[in-house]
């Protein structure tokens, strides 16, 4: 079961698709920017969503107000109580619009209803935003400004006295009452963008008419009008105060020369495959036609897709670096550093766990990589072990596990059960816990304690995330364990003097060493390094003081 929910600040709408089937809710809306955690939890206990919450599968919230790191989090965790086994999705809801409204095509897309925003979307990303203050600040041409005005009016006797009788039969209002709501009342925009639904059933009269018209064209002048190159692109609408009004939005579009791509009601009224996250890893290939192309261009293209991955990997080297600072820690107190992942993510885990006690001298049971599926999955795949959210942290259990352990959780989209599953068991008995995954804000990073994204944008051939994602994982795997085996002590100067001495290669690289650090004859080096067992000892049993 996966349920999709677009929350504003007056109302959230669910959609529920179960085997096929979808049925729709509403509940009561909320902004984390403006209400507090109770109340938050107050919108959200809704018998229907009592209902659902065993069964969900995945949840994508997209919510007003989830922009900040710290609102997506207080939200995702009282949608938490409400889902307690669900992988969580929490997004702005300038996503959604711009997914429901554009699909897969670049242009503006803005949103209309209680509240006001827009970005500048290019088919996958939102790549600009306008500044979206709240009814406060901002919100032009939202319910909250048109309402705003429209009190305003009646405030100060300058709506005509028709409308302003008309208004008064309709509902008791005086200016106590007014004062009273806005500033003394929980949710002041909501209650100015209720007066909206009378201003809309009276369009037809001029002045409601220009008191919307304004407000859009208001909109346009602080929202629109500002995106680089708008008289190129189209610009689209979700949003009640949008369709509701959409002859005086098509109005004001067309004198700015401006075309109108779509304007909906609700994100929901699209398709849910529309609306449901695109991964990065999975989006089209900027190529087309590669079995048309020479070996030569072939070869050229790929490589200056890989010259991105390095880009990719140094926008996360601050997250990687407070990753480490708290891992080397718990691995100097006895602590153990747990791979965890499936097909390629868990193939590169092990490679990278394997390496480390022939390198560095470690034993087998300090670096473990795991892969769904066990080790049979190394060379074949597992059909399904990824989707089993239970057995990841079940695998790691099978090596006991200890309160200083820390676990990495490897999976390129950031969706993958077995990965998700293992990483919210560890942390929730307190092991330390990070994930690398080439997709932003995904399920996986919202239950890491420490997210490492790097978004290394569409593979050449789409979705194979064995190349860019492939390589960006292993990049931040290399750095990860060499970084901590120097801070372990497992390198001198620049080389690495507790190497297991397992073929001629690596004898004659460790004799070398101690030559270069020792004075000795390759002969004397060579013997007192089979005698010692590692660089280390050889070298501190030569400076030892002899008696």
């Amino acid at each position: 079961m996966i349920v999709l929910a677009d929350s504003g600040a007056s109302k959230t709408d669910w959609r529920v698709i179960d085997k096929g089937k979808i049925t729709q809710f509403r509940s009561p809306g909320f902004n984390p920017n403006y209400q507090h955690d109770a109340e938050i939890r107050e919108a959200l206990n809704q018998e229907f969503l009592k209902d659902l919450g065993t069964q969900a599968e995945k949840v994508f919230f997209y919510g007003a107000g989830c922009t900040l790191p710290e609102n997506k989090k207080r939200v995702a965790e009282r949608l938490r109580e409400v889902f307690p086994s669900a992988i969580l999705d929490v997004q702005h809801d300038m996503m959604a619009a711009a997914r429901a409204t554009l699909g897969r095509k670049a242009g503006i897309s803005c949103i209309l209803g209680t509240g006001s925003n827009s970005c500048d979307y290019n088919g996958a990303e939102i790549i600009a935003k306008r500044p979206a203050p709240g009814f406060i600040l901002g919100d032009e041409g939202s319910g909250s400004a048109i309402g705003k005005q429209f009190i305003l009016d009646f405030i100060h006797d300058e709506m005509p006295l028709h409308i302003r009788e008309k208004l008064l039969k309709k509902q008791a209002l005086d200016y106590p009452t007014i004062i009273q709501q806005v500033y003394q009342a929980p949710f002041p925009g909501k209650y100015l963008a209720s007066f909206c639904e009378f201003i809309t059933e009276n369009k037809s009269d001029p002045y409601c008419f220009l008191l919307i018209e304004q407000a859009f064209v208001k909109f346009f002048e602080k929202h629109v009008l500002k995106y680089e190159n708008y008289t190129e692109k189209t610009v689209s609408f979700v949003g009640s105060i949008a369709f509701y009004n959409s002859d005086i939005l098509r109005r004001v579009a067309t004198r700015f020369q401006m075309p109108v791509a779509t304007i909906l009601e609700s994100l929901l009224l699209v398709s849910p495959s529309i609306i449901l996250p695109m991964k990065t890893t999975e989006s089209p290939s900027l190529y087309d036609n590669l079995e048309l192309m020479e070996v030569g261009d072939l070869l050229r293209h790929m490589n200056e897709e890989d010259h991105k991955v390095p880009e990719a990997v140094a926008k996360v080297l601050p997250n990687v670096e407070q990753f480490i600072h708290a891992l080397v820690p718990r691995m100097q107190a006895g602590g153990r550093l747990f791979y965890i992942g499936a097909g390629t993510s868990g193939r590169l885990g092990i490679l990278d766990a394997s390496e480390c006690p022939p390198t560095y001298g470690v034993p087998d049971d300090v670096v473990i990589g795991l892969i769904a599926g066990g080790d049979q999955a190394i060379r074949k795949a597992v059909e399904n072990a990824e989707d089993d959210e239970e057995q990841g942290w079940i695998d790691i259990q099978q090596h006991g596990f200890h309160p200083q352990d820390s676990v990495i959780g490897i999976a390129a989209s950031g969706t993958t059960p077995y990965v998700i599953g293992a990483i919210r068991m560890a942390r929730e008995k307190g092991l330390l816990t990070a994930c690398i995954t080439c997709n932003a804000d995904t399920p996986l990073a919202a239950v890491s304690e420490h997210p490492i994204a790097a978004i290394v944008g569409p593979e050449f051939v789409t979705g194979s995330t064995r190349m860019k994602a492939g390589t960006a994982q292993k990049l931040l795997l290399n750095m990860i364990s060499t970084s901590v085996m120097i801070k372990l002590g497992r390198v001198k100067g620049n080389k690495m003097v507790d190497m297991q001495l397992s073929n001629e290669k690596l004898v004659l690289r460790g004799t070398r060493m101690i030559m270069e650090s020792t004075g000795l004859a390759e002969a004397e080096a060579k013997e007192l390094l089979l005698t010692k067992g590692s660089v280390r000892a050889a070298v501190e049993d030569f400076y030892k003081p002899k008696p």
